[in-house]
């Protein structure tokens, strides 16, 4: 529902921490079996859905805090960077390489345990993946065969890739609106790393602040963002998404 943003408490933590979005007190849970820098929302307000050291993926209540495992096989061999679940709750997002060995994206059923590739273009695809609200397209970061990096959407039922970013340096962590007409993501080069905001076919890119790992509150007003460097790294601020002064949440 929006209300609450989960984070590590420090790089590569199994501890999560519950930041409300309205600035509240943060709550810290820690997730038995959990794989060290996984992080991963589940299908309701009061799950998360994780991934152990062999790659299955269990979900795991924040009332009761009791898992269960989801399917028998595993999902994907880097599972702390890759795994993104679904809005409508269907579906595991993921990055694994395919038989010819390129990085492509695939999507889990949670319903039968079934895996199916969406992706088969060849470029390496970083696992940054993020769904539309209507969980009917997937961003993510694609690095080509020259070597450029940027930010690429595709159907979730297959389809073509499309590009939306073509600037200088990289593009990377693609982040929908609340309402999939816009997508924030960071492009970094030999000045920083700054945050845009764009129309979601990759329209009208706009600098919003510097910053990395955007994320778009419940009623898109606001961008949470976390500076790079100096004291204020381990901090999360917010921005308004219309360009204004930031903030400090926590």
């Amino acid at each position: 529902d929006s209300r609450q943003l989960a984070c590590n408490t420090r790089p590569l933590a199994v501890v999560r921490r519950l930041v409300p979005m309205d600035g509240g007190v943060p709550r810290t849970v820690d997730i038995p079996g959990a794989v060290v820098g996984g992080r991963i929302w589940g299908r309701s307000d009061d799950e998360f859905i994780f991934l152990d050291d062999d790659g299955r993926p269990w979900a795991w209540s924040l009332a009761t805090g009791d898992s269960t495992r989801l399917t028998q096989n595993p999902v994907s061999e880097r599972p702390w960077w890759t795994a993104q679940t679904s809005p409508d709750g269907r579906w595991v997002a993921y990055v694994k390489p395919d038989e010819a060995g390129d990085e492509q994206l695939f999507l889990l059923s949670l319903g039968s345990g079934r895996s199916r590739q969406v992706t088969a273009s060849r470029f390496t695809i970083r696992p940054t993946l993020n769904w539309s609200p209507d969980s009917r397209t997937l961003a993510f970061t694609g690095v080509a065969l020259d070597g450029t990096v940027d930010v690429w959407t595709v159907p979730a039922n297959g389809g073509i890739e499309a590009r939306l970013t073509h600037g200088r340096g990289e593009s990377y962590s693609p982040q929908f609106s609340p309402d999939a007409s816009q997508i924030a993501f960071v492009r970094a080069d030999s000045s920083g790393h700054r945050i845009y905001v764009m129309g979601a076919d990759g329209s009208d890119p706009r600098f919003l602040v510097f910053g990395d790992s955007p994320r778009w509150s419940a009623d898109g007003e606001s961008i949470l963002y976390s500076p790079r460097g100096g004291l204020s790294r381990n901090s999360i601020y917010r921005m308004p998404s219309g360009g204004g002064e930031p903030s400090l949440l926590f």
